[in-house]
């Protein structure tokens, strides 16, 4: 690590964003960091594209598929893609620089940010509105459809978008960063609670569901009813397991933005080790997210082979 830490190396970007870049090409221990880094980033980009952008287009190709649960999941699945298709390359470029060192590329650690910021607050909602959504059907089985419907949903991840970009403009016209970090200390702390909270109740509402299928297999054996009591508890699991891997991805990063926000450290293995492989920690989620959708449901699964299936397009429908 020898002349690595040496400040005169670096030069200090005041965008959008207080970070570093390399003024010389790095070498050393920062120079296998960027290379795996950029590696692991481009094979995650790639697989992530292709993930969500099949579930998506699953989404869109099946008229079986749009109900008010899929709706929410593809919701995710583009912002998701955003992140794998524009947010990561950026982010690959921004070290690339670090190892060429031609360019000042303040401007573009300061989209990278903003952007990577903006996807991972309204996935942050998303999560939440998942979560409510599986609480809602398992609470209110009689009235879901009353109470959940595709126009609430809209009006919900439109609110969701605009909440951030509003946060996010005030940022660019501030410039205060400190504002937006306590934006997202907020917006973490009470998108987790939440999420957790319903999380425990849905989980004792799941177990009651569990306890009404096998009532259900034993006195009446109507199988339409067993199916669709097994899809939603089957949803609500994939459900847990998207929060789960969200929070675990998000959690390195949720804390190494907040430490950004009240220190403004100034040493370098920060900024070129441990904010670099944290960044590449949170999008693993995106495409992982895609990921777990597909192998947990059936249908979509189903459909995504079907659009890769060049056999099946000429008598295809849209409904499948």
């Amino acid at each position: 690590m020898d002349g690595d830490t040496n400040l005169t190396r670096f030069g200090r970007c005041r965008g959008l964003y207080i970070t570093y870049y390399a003024k010389l090409s790095v070498e050393g221990t920062y120079l296998a960091i960027d290379v795996t880094v950029i590696i692991v980033n481009i094979a995650l980009s790639v697989v992530g594209s292709i993930a969500n952008g099949t579930l998506i287009a699953a989404y869109f190709r099946n008229k079986r598929l749009r109900s008010e649960h899929t709706m929410l999941l593809s919701t995710l699945a583009c912002t998701d893609f955003m992140v794998t298709a524009v947010a990561q390359p950026l982010f690959v470029v921004t070290k690339v620089g670090n190892l060429v060192a031609t360019f000042d590329h303040c401007m573009l650690w300061s989209i990278n940010s903003l952007m990577s910021f903006i996807c991972l607050c309204v996935s942050l909602l998303s999560l939440v509105l998942i979560s409510l959504e599986r609480f809602a059907v398992l609470r209110y089985a009689c009235q879901y459809k009353q109470i959940v419907t595709h126009r609430r949903i809209k009006l919900a991840v439109c609110c969701s978008w605009f909440l951030v970009l509003l946060i996010a403009a005030l940022h660019v016209i501030v410039r205060v960063h400190q504002i937006t970090f306590l934006f997202y200390s907020v917006l973490s702390l009470c998108s987790v609670t939440i999420c957790i909270s319903l999380g425990v109740w849905t989980e004792n509402l799941l177990r009651h569901h569990r306890k009404s299928i096998k009532q259900t297999q034993t006195v009446t054996k109507n199988r339409n009813q067993i199916k669709a009591q097994k899809k939603i508890a089957r949803s609500t699991r994939t459900t847990f397991f998207i929060a789960g891997t969200l929070m675990a991805c998000y959690l390195p990063g949720m804390t190494m933005l907040v430490y950004e926000g009240l220190y403004e450290t100034t040493n370098p293995n920060f900024y070129f080790i441990v904010r670099p492989c944290v960044i590449t920690f949170m999008y693993v989620n995106s495409a992982l997210d895609p990921c777990l959708v597909l192998w947990r449901n059936r249908e979509l699964r189903l459909t995504a082979t079907h659009i890769f299936d060049r056999t099946k397009w000429a008598g295809s429908t849209s409904s499948i």
